[in-house]
């Protein structure tokens, strides 16, 4: 026994020194502000890496588990984000935020009464917080708790009458409750604050719906579709207007807009399919249908209307097949039964189609006939699964706050080019990086070419990764992540006292987020070599990018945090941060960042980018003239190579009212790649 204890304690001591050893090689405390500013810049993969390091040393602390939940919630792992929202709330049952977020997670997960205690505990410890009250309130909604959702929202607007986003989803409770007429009014009451929402409009647009108003609801729906141009629910719902209307051609181009959007959307594909055979159009018709039923292959709906087709085009086989698994779940539809009789009769089989007719009429002379409900032009509802209304398009519900949307990856916004809601702000500077920057779906990468690069690429061709020049908000997929991790690990095994392995390593750091040991590898770049322009170049970029940071999160301790605006914009309140005030430290920062990029531009005067750099550092502090010129100066260098130069400068001129030379300098950009141009365009032309 004494033994047994005798090695029990050896093992546990062993334990605790290799956890010392293992928390002397790590600095806790940095390692989490640098996922924290990964999680910032949106670099969640990266984030979760620095934050799995810091729960392996210490899997007691919550705040890691916190951080990491946020990480997987903006990459749509619901599941994961739910777990470590729990992880993190088991050690620290106090942290207001990390109640909100799975709370929020739960909501999107359907599981409201989870979502609502959660909320509610979040609340009870932050009773101010009104994005806290906002998201219980839609979590009560999911519930079924009407009439505490029209409290806690109605206490919210109270607060803050000028809440937009609070007066729809008081609208969505309304509605639940039958009060169709406060709901609009709460519609439009929410207008007037932000007369640029797309989902009030497409919710008001369904009220004029119900009321059979179909051209002032398609006036709505054109405006919600003005300012958020790729929902795939406003073009179905425009589509279910137009067929009101007898507009087929319109109705037939708006679903096709959804499924340019969403290629295997059920809706849009099977409304499509209803309209296509409506006109004549069978095959294209049997086409959408084939598409539906991969993706649905219980829809029994399309299942007969694809048999229906069938026999039109002559396949009486087919349409056999698709009456026979429909009956099956049906067998008292009576006109599946007739349409099978003609299916049967068009392949001979005479006796079996004399069986079905006879089936059929035994059920009418019975009356288990079923007449179809579609008298006129009604539509059903998706979870409506009555086989009579198998010729009825589906509509779909929009709520006042489309709070049925799953989190989605950043990328999600990709080829909303349009959107009036993108915000105005001027694209980031430049960096060296070993990857091409991501681009938009269905976009070729954009390449940017760079002679002072190439030439140092040139120069030391046995370098395993090249350099490149790209934007940094550029985020890392986890292959680009993990080969950084092996060439940090590399590099770390092997120094060498040269510029190139500084530079390098630096990069590497950069990469990571590491930005503290990234400015100190550029530093002893530069002290080994005072003319290396690329370390300049780099050097300040990293300080910008620092000074950014600090702007935003200007404490070293983020603490629990709940996620920016913006990574919550699709379940909580819509808000633009408000920048802090410019402090002297930051001020002396970017001065530091311009003496560095002054420096790269007397070593390399062609370097386009640095000029662009330059450019962006002087609009920072102010001085937007030299500004202007210093990106003209990159165009003069860079040319089509930098669309951003041409959309940065049109911001620029927009500022001091020069809207002929903004409209010029951004439909370059747009024509370029930069899409957002041609929507800040639009605004600017529908100014007065």
């Amino acid at each position: 026994m004494v033994r047994k204890i005798r090695y029990s304690l050896l093992a546990f001591g062993m334990l605790l020194l290799s956890i010392y050893k293992m928390e002397a090689q790590l600095d806790i405390a940095r390692v989490m502000l640098i996922g924290k500013n990964a999680l910032y810049f949106k670099d969640y993969i990266v984030s979760i890496g620095y934050f799995n390091q810091v729960i392996e040393v210490r899997p007691w602390m919550a705040e890691p588990y916190y951080f990491r939940a946020v990480s997987k919630y903006m990459l749509g792992d619901l599941q994961g984000a739910n777990q470590d929202a729990t992880l993190a709330l088991e050690r620290n049952a106090f942290i207001s935020h990390a109640y909100m977020l799975r709370g929020i997670v739960r909501h999107a997960l359907g599981e409201h009464t989870g979502a609502v205690a959660d909320l509610s505990h979040s609340l009870l410890i932050t009773p101010d917080d009104q994005e806290v009250a906002f998201n219980l309130a839609a979590a009560q909604l999911g519930a079924n708790e009407y009439l505490a959702a029209d409290s806690t929202i109605t206490h919210l607007i109270r607060r803050n009458a000028q809440h937009a986003q609070a007066h729809l989803l008081r609208a969505d409770i309304l509605l639940h409750q039958k009060d169709t007429l406060q709901a609009t009014q709460e519609i439009g009451q929410a207008l007037q604050i932000d007369s640029t929402q797309a989902q009030a409009y497409a919710f008001r647009a369904m009220l004029y719906a119900r009321k059979k108003d179909y051209k002032t609801a398609l006036s709505d729906l054109n405006r919600a579709l003005h300012f958020s141009p790729n929902s795939r629910e406003h073009y179905i719902n425009r589509g279910l207007t137009r067929y009101q209307l007898n507009d087929y051609v319109g109705a037939i181009e708006d679903y096709t807009s959804a499924i340019n959007i969403a290629p295997a959307d059920p809706i849009a594909r099977y409304n499509r399919a209803l309209l296509r055979a409506t006109v004549g159009d069978a095959n294209n018709a049997l086409e959408d249908l084939s598409v539906v039923l991969e993706a649905q292959p219980n829809n029994y709906m399309a299942l007969y209307n694809k048999g229906l087709l069938s026999m039109e085009v002559g396949d009486f086989r087919t349409a056999l097949t698709c009456f026979d698994h429909v009956l099956q779940q049906y067998p008292y539809f009576q006109m599946g039964l007739l349409a099978r009789a003609n299916a049967k009769r068009g392949l001979g089989d005479l006796a079996g189609a004399d069986r079905d007719s006879w089936r059929a009429y035994q059920q009418q002379k019975g009356r288990i006939k079923k007449e179809p409900t579609n008298k006129g032009k009604t539509t059903r509802s998706e979870k409506d699964e009555t086989i009579e209304r198998y010729n009825e398009l589906v509509e779909t519900m929009p709520s006042a706050m489309g709070m049925d949307d799953k989190a989605t990856l950043p990328q999600s916004l990709r080829g909303r080019v349009q959107d009036t809601d993108v915000t105005i702000a001027p694209q980031q500077a430049f960096a060296l990086n070993f990857f091409h920057a991501h681009t938009l779906q269905g976009i070729p990468p954009r390449i940017y070419q760079s002679v002072e690069v190439a030439h140092y690429n040139e120069a030391h061709p046995h370098a395993k990764l090249r350099f490149l020049v790209s934007p940094i908000n550029q985020t890392l997929d986890s292959l680009s992540t993990i080969e950084l991790r092996e060439q940090l690990l590399t590099l770390d095994a092997h120094p060498v006292e040269e510029v190139d392995f500084y530079l390098r390593r630096g990069i590497t750091s950069f990469l990571l987020v590491d930005f503290k040991r990234s400015l100190a590898d550029l530093d002893h770049a530069l002290t080994l070599d005072p003319s290396c322009s690329l370390a300049y170049f780099m050097r300040s970029t990293v300080l910008l990018k620092s000074q950014e940071l600090q702007r935003v999160l200007p404490s070293e301790e983020v603490g629990f945090l709940a996620p920016t605006p913006e990574q919550r914009n699709n379940l909580g309140i819509v808000q633009t941060q408000k920048p802090a005030p410019e402090s002297k430290s930051s001020i002396r920062g970017l001065n530091a960042a311009l003496e560095d990029v002054r420096k790269a531009i007397a070593q390399a005067p062609k370097f386009a980018y640095a000029y662009y750099n330059k450019a962006l550092i002087h609009a920072l502090m102010g001085q937007m003239d030299e500004a202007i010129n210093d990106y003209t100066k990159a165009l003069e260098l860079g040319g089509h190579d930098l669309p951003e130069a041409y959309f940065n400068r049109g911001l620029l001129y927009l500022s001091q009212g020069k809207k002929e030379e903004a409209i010029k300098d951004l439909g370059q950009a747009g024509e370029r790649g930069i899409f957002q141009a041609y929507n800040i365009i639009k605004r600017i032309q529908e100014q007065p």
